[in-house]
């Protein structure tokens, strides 16, 4: 019985980092919680915001919380270099920015682990590992670097990657989920988001 409780423990624990990474970073407790798949209330949903935040896309343009107004939906990725997990979903959700478009549906990646907390910025060469990886997986859609109002904003609370926070055209966070998915349960859960 030992043993077949000790192979159990061990899936369980495999299966856990097929399916998203640790961080390096712990949660202080302000994190919001995550909205599963099955919630259902009659009572009013509280939408929190996305906070304010500046920073600069991948390829050095402005960006800030705006970049949510011209959306029904934005998906927002943050993924780190170091997790396959993240990388390995990374050409399902450029098939999903193209596929759902024309829905007003956008995918944004937050690259996460490029920002040097000791010096208050992003490191260089971490930054030329994600441009690798963005060109390598042929992601088209916006990447956003990390920031400290960014940081400050929403990515300390981050400590699982990838996280993904659905964001509507009002700024707010209106779905979090841990953990990648394929292009189908992705598929599945925006259908529903842009039917309510």
């Amino acid at each position: 019985m030992k043993k077949l409780f000790a192979v159990l423990l061990v899936l369980a624990v495999v299966f856990t980092c097929f399916a998203a990474c640790g961080g390096n970073k712990a949660t202080d407790g302000n994190a919001q919680d995550s909205v599963s798949d099955e919630q259902t209330t009659s009572a009013p949903v509280y939408n929190p915001p996305f906070p304010d935040f500046t920073s600069k896309t991948i390829d050095g343009k402005d960006v800030d919380q705006q970049v949510f107004k011209n959306n029904k939906l934005t998906m927002v990725n943050i993924w780190g270099t170091f997790c396959g997990p993240c990388i390995n979903e990374m050409p399902d959700l450029e098939k999903l920015s193209r596929d759902y478009a024309d829905k007003g549906v956008s995918v944004i990646g937050i690259v996460a682990d490029v920002y040097d907390y000791i010096k208050s910025e992003n490191n260089a060469d971490k930054i030329k590992k994600a441009e690798d990886i963005i060109a390598d997986t042929g992601v088209t859609y916006m990447n956003i670097l990390p920031s400290a109002s960014l940081n400050e904003a929403r990515l300390d609370y981050i400590s699982t990657f990838p996280t993904t926070y659905f964001i509507n055209e009002k700024g707010e966070i209106i779905g979090e989920y841990i953990g990648s998915r394929t292009y189908r349960d992705w598929s599945t859960i925006i259908d529903r988001m842009i039917s309510d």
